[in-house]
């Protein structure tokens, strides 16, 4: 009887360590935390459900419990979303065969110190566990757990591919003078990067190839590049007619735009800044382009001809549209100027300290997000007689106005006469809804 026990129980461990399967073409296992793949084809892609009535289409493995891939000669890609989940991999093994690997299917998983490609493939390399195209003319991916500090791209490599970087753990990297682009987040989250050097060889940066990366102090451009600029560690364009990025870890409270500047990109979240300071030269603000969480001032040049300030928030000119509410301001209770129509896209996105708001007669519209994650609203006076249209994002989720503020714990005070409306309205109705006081 106890040797029957006994082999229960290792028939059971061995259940539990060992699995298997067939996903399309190919065939699956997973034994000791790691997932071998073989087969001759390729992968499926497989997918998480984003819309409503959709089901997930995801591997047939637990990644939970995988810390290396091995993927065998004959599978000739990787499907998407394949390794949703494989939060402890480490390594990943693509042999010779693979010519086609799905986009961010690595991204995110911060334990993972090597990508190994087989020497006779013909699309990919890697170089100490970095993944490249063959020719290593594009950077495809540093490995998130990798745990060196410093490194320096290869002079082979022109593109510095989208997220190539994303929340690596470097606190200095060397882009050589063959890179001409640099993609998308190909920086992002970068949280112990500090300064950046760009080569004069560098034609196109995306804007947000640096966002949040929170301890970034300066980014300092060649004054031999033709199509940047740089002026105390902000990244400019070359006729510095264009602010690209303030970069998020440097440590000024105040700052004042140059009068050269007509287009303002992107201020990151994690900035110190408390104030800014417009010129009358600036005719376009991007959305958002203020979102500091300790930014309490905007201030606008009374000779702008776009765009005005009162009381540190930003408006158009004529203060139709509220574009602005600075996130880091103090106030618990904000009344909105009776010139306003009009509240912007995510006008008051993250200002958790309000707990008030005003919302006079004259605003007919409010954009979507314009309350985002206005978590400490308790209660809003609304003026109009009329319910306001509001205007969610067309998302699923939807990003509605209010989208992260609980309703339900919110009064709504409106015009006696108008309760009924604003009952029947969408996006009002979810209110505990009283007639003004």
């Amino acid at each position: 009887m106890k040797k029957l026990i006994l082999l229960a129980v290792l028939c059971f461990v061995a259940l539990a360590w060992t699995q298997s399967g067939v996903t399309g073409s190919l065939k699956w296992s997973v034994q000791g935390g790691t997932l071998t793949i073989s087969g001759n084809g390729p992968m499926p892609d497989y997918f998480k459900a984003e819309e409503p009535g959709e089901e997930d289409a995801l591997p047939p493995w637990n990644c939970k419990s995988i810390t290396a891939i091995v993927i065998k000669d004959g599978v000739t890609s990787i499907g998407s979303t394949a390794f949703y989940g494989c939060n402890k991999l480490k390594s990943v093994t693509i042999p010779n065969s693979v010519n086609n690997i799905a986009e961010n299917i690595f991204y995110g998983k911060k334990e993972l110190i090597s990508i190994n490609v087989g020497s006779k493939n013909n699309d990919y390399t890697s170089v100490d566990g970095v993944l490249f195209d063959k020719e290593k003319t594009t950077l495809i991916l540093y490995p998130v757990g990798k745990t060196n500090t410093n490194y320096t791209i290869p002079n082979s490599v022109t593109y510095i591919a989208k997220k190539a970087f994303r929340a690596s753990m470097l606190t200095s990297v060397t882009i050589p003078n063959s890179v001409t682009n640099i993609g998308e987040y190909a920086f992002l989250s970068c949280g112990k990067l500090t300064s950046v050097t760009i080569p004069n060889s560098v034609t196109n940066i995306e804007t947000n190839a640096f966002i949040d990366t929170k301890n970034l102090m300066s980014i300092n451009v060649s004054p031999q590049n033709d199509y940047y600029a740089s002026d105390d560690g902000v990244l400019f364009d070359k006729a510095k007619t264009t602010l690209i990025l303030y970069p998020a870890g440097k440590t000024n409270t105040n700052y004042t735009i140059p009068s050269t500047v007509t287009n303002i990109g992107y201020f990151s979240n994690y900035s110190k800044l408390t104030s800014v300071t417009i010129p009358n030269s600036v005719n376009t603000i991007g959305l958002q382009s203020f979102n500091c969480k300790n930014l309490m001032s905007i201030n606008v040049s009374p000779q702008n001809d776009y765009y005005a300030s009162d009381d540190g928030v930003l408006f158009d000119k004529a203060k139709i549209t509220l574009i602005q509410y600075p996130v880091g301001k103090t106030n618990t209770n904000y009344m909105i100027p009776n010139t306003v129509i009009s509240i912007g896209e995510k006008a008051f996105s993250g200002c958790g300290k309000l707990t008030s708001v005003t919302i006079p007669n004259s605003v007919t519209s409010i954009k979507y997000g314009a309350f985002h994650n206005c978590s400490g609203l308790t209660k809003i006076i609304n003026l109009a007689i009329e319910p306001p249209g509001q205007y969610p994002y067309d998302t699923w989720p939807p990003d509605d106005v209010f989208y992260g503020v609980n309703k339900s714990n919110v009064t709504l005070e409106v015009p006696i006469n108008s309760i009924k409306d604003y009952k029947d309205s969408y996006g009002w109705s979810e209110f505990k809804i009283k007639a003004i006081k």
